[in-house]
């Protein structure tokens, strides 16, 4: 087998690491177990991956069940990391002494919420900025309100993709003041492609936050830059208007922008006669008037990077 890393930080002080060899997908023998500070390595296949543990009093808590993976009884936590590495999809696990839980991070519904009592640890791939993770997505026409479902305002839940095709949340959402978001990635798609995106800073965000003009690290709308003098990015702008990204507010026939996810009826003739929510955006390289014209997109997706 060709080399692979897995490291488990198990706290701010140190890390505790386990060699073993992988007999099959359920089963473990243990060869020796080293308690080190800071970082060791554990040998596998591949390349490297690193699992931190979640910060503050979280639990886990499924939303359907079966579970995609099989719950394992174990005693040691860096047999669950290694157990998480080996499977396509695992980016999360949970440990309680005697038992290890793996979660496929596209057809399980897991929420994670705050806890006073702990009854397990919750460990998380850090990709070091690597690649992108979805968190979001709602397509135009899927009766799915984009700002309450993104926030939780509402009684929307965390759902897979396996149970709504048209509609993802991730629990990422949720815990997002505990994670380490290097960027954050708006993009918009038409027939499958991406056809316009923004890249947004994470660092010292929240998920209220970091939809803004002044985060903006680029984007192919050419003229969407960081202080803006009348720039307006408000993910709930109004009653009807979601992820707003405009250059200029005014009336129906003055109003320019790039952006804005429309869930119901406006008092601009435009806005009117669509399925609901649809995404309005620029197709053009820069902000348009709305009046004269616009496409729509068939998606909005949002990705993060944690670094």
């Amino acid at each position: 087998m060709a080399a692979r890393t897995v490291q488990v930080k198990h706290s701010d002080l140190f890390t505790l690491d386990l060699n073993m060899v992988l007999l099959d997908r359920t089963q473990t023998i243990l060869v020796f177990f080293t308690l080190v500070f800071y970082v060791q390595n554990i040998s596998t296949d591949c390349s490297t991956v690193t699992f931190h543990r979640l910060k503050g009093n979280y639990i886990i808590q499924p939303l359907t069940m079966p579970s995609a993976f099989q719950s394992i009884e174990t005693n040691h936590r860096n047999m669950c990391g290694r157990l998480c590495s080996s499977k396509r999809f695992c980016n999360v696990w949970t440990f309680t002494p005697g038992k290890c839980h793996l979660y496929h991070s596209m057809k399980d519904s897991i929420e994670v919420v705050k806890a006073k009592n702990l009854d397990s640890e919750i460990y998380y791939e850090i990709n070091e900025g690597k690649y992108w993770t979805k968190i979001f997505f709602v397509e135009t026409g899927s009766g799915i309100n984009a700002s309450n479902s993104f926030l939780r305002n509402d009684t929307y839940i965390n759902k897979s993709v396996s149970i709504a095709q048209n509609y993802f949340r991730s629990f990422w959402i949720d815990v997002w003041d505990s994670l380490k978001i290097k960027k954050v990635r708006l993009s918009l798609f038409k027939n499958g492609v991406e056809v316009r995106h923004m890249i947004f800073t994470g660092n010292r965000t929240n998920k209220e936050n970091w939809f803004s003009m002044n985060n903006v690290l680029s984007s192919n709308w050419v003229d969407v830059q960081p202080k803006l003098p009348h720039g307006i990015f408000n993910i709930t702008y109004s009653d009807t208007l979601d992820f707003v990204a405009e250059l200029t507010q005014g009336n129906c026939s003055e109003s320019q922008g790039w952006m804005a996810v429309v869930t119901k009826k406006t008092g601009c003739e435009y806005d009117n006669g669509h399925a609901y929510p649809y995404i309005r955006y620029s197709a053009e390289k820069h902000a348009v008037k709305w009046n004269d014209g616009y496409a729509v997109a068939d998606a909005l997706a949002l990705y993060i990077k944690i670094q």
